[in-house]
């Protein structure tokens, strides 16, 4: 039997350029930025992955950094601060504008 995790969903506003060159890749645009976010969050949670120099090249790392912690259920593992998880942004636009 599978494990149902919980989810949340997210709006985010992109320009209809960047969309089209997303719907490129298998599975298309949505598919793309869903694929995008699980190798952020492994970049987040796994210090050793390949993706955290991904990350620290997409985003500054003293701007993420402080806000994670060693995870005391899973070693050698990293989560978010519960403190700092902020969900009070539902749409996201492009530039935060």
């Amino acid at each position: 039997m599978t494990e149902r995790r919980e989810t949340t969903t997210l709006t985010v506003e992109l320009p209809e350029e960047l969309v089209r060159s997303l719907e490129v890749l298998p599975g298309g645009a949505a598919a793309a930025i869903h694929e995008l976010a699980l190798h952020a969050a492994e970049a987040v949670t796994q210090p050793a992955s390949w993706e955290r120099a991904w990350l620290s090249q997409v985003f500054l790392e003293q701007e993420w950094l402080g806000k994670i912690e060693r995870d005391p259920v899973r070693p050698g593992c990293i989560r978010p601060r519960a403190e700092v998880v902020d969900r009070n942004e539902d749409v996201v636009s492009p530039m935060g504008t």
